[in-house]
């Protein structure tokens, strides 16, 4: 039951669900979007125990150097009581300039 998130020439997702509870999957647009922004939220019926959260580190040395320092910063916050960890990462795709992006750049498995 995986979500993904990848590069595109913008931002490619999908969500794949093998037990969606009745009733509980919901798609519609955002109020003020002009009809371009959407919500999809839903209810796994049957999940795992656990998330398991896959990062492609970033393909330029530069942004993977910063990207591991960004790690590194927020398991030392976790370490001293921080309940919450946040780091950005490029999006591959491109239009930024990564030809080809990667395959599931951010996999999320429940």
């Amino acid at each position: 039951m995986p979500g993904g998130f990848t590069g595109n020439t913008s931002v490619n997702w999908y969500i794949d669900v093998d037990d969606a509870r009745d009733g509980a999957t919901k798609i519609y647009s955002k109020a003020g979007s002009l009809g371009r922004g959407m919500k999809h939220e839903g209810t796994e019926a049957n999940n795992g125990a656990n998330f398991v959260i896959r990062i492609k580190h970033p393909q330029r040395p530069g942004e993977r150097d910063a990207f591991i320092d960004q790690l590194q910063e927020q398991l030392d916050e976790a370490r001293g009581g921080s309940r919450e960890t946040t780091f950005t990462i490029a999006v591959e795709d491109e239009q930024h300039g990564y030809t080809p992006p990667p395959h599931d750049q951010i996999k999320i498995d429940w």
